[in-house]
């Protein structure tokens, strides 16, 4: 009886031990993170005419439901064609940061006399039509579709046949600027030389070159590509 009743004892502080290092591990508190939270105001992408000034609609940022303070950082010259970023970036009480971008173009007026539309071609994929429309609401804006101009044999096609923006920005130039559509990572295109404004042939008549770029982007080569009228 007396092995019997140790073994017992034993066994007795043992649960007891256990249970009290349970209890412990379930007091301990755990700390929730609220990330911030940045809405822009407005749109994402803003057109502004040449020697207008820009005046940003800056953004509204929260953790938790509650306002905190921001940074905004701009680029936007108005006196010079292009495109450029405005940034909002917040960072939390614990130091985790957040940062959205609104993309303002500044477009010469002269460029509402261009007519972009049309459909064309990448040299050297058969099969391939990139169709280009005027946005029905924002002038000197562009939609487009396949900025890569793969080819329907692509197995990928219909990712990377999804629509973007382009916007004119002066007569016989375009930008397309960073953007992120579809299942597409981000990119943005150059004129294969690394300027961001891009030569358009607005006068192309079938069979000759349209345009010629680089679409710079996780799913992309760097080589140019040239797209002819159809």
């Amino acid at each position: 009886m007396k092995i019997n009743s140790l073994k017992f004892l034993i066994s007795f502080l043992a649960v007891i031990l256990l249970s009290s290092g349970c209890d412990k591990e379930d007091k301990v508190a755990s700390k929730v993170t609220f990330w911030p939270n940045i809405e822009i105001n407005g749109d994402e992408f803003v057109v502004v005419e040449l020697g207008d000034a820009y005046e940003d609609a800056s953004a509204t940022v929260t953790v938790n439901g509650a306002g905190i303070p921001f940074e905004t950082v701009s680029d936007v010259d108005d006196s010079e064609v292009g495109a450029y970023t405005v940034s909002y970036t917040a960072v939390n009480e614990d130091g985790i940061s957040a940062s959205k971008v609104r993309t303002v173009i500044v477009v010469d007026p002269a460029a509402a006399d261009d007519d972009l539309t049309g459909s064309f071609t990448r040299v050297g994929q058969a099969g391939t039509v990139i169709n280009w429309a005027k946005h029905p609401t924002k002038p000197f804006t562009y939609i487009a579709n396949n900025v890569g101009g793969v080819p329907p044999s692509n197995a990928s096609y219909a990712v990377f046949n999804a629509q973007f923006l382009a916007y004119n920005v002066a007569p016989g130039i375009v930008v397309v600027p960073l953007q992120q559509v579809g299942g597409l990572a981000p990119f943005y295109c150059t004129d294969g030389g690394g300027s961001l404004q891009i030569p358009f042939n607005v006068a192309a008549l079938p069979g000759e070159t349209g345009y010629i770029w680089a679409v710079i982007g996780a799913n992309f080569g760097t080589a140019p590509r040239t797209f002819r009228k159809l």
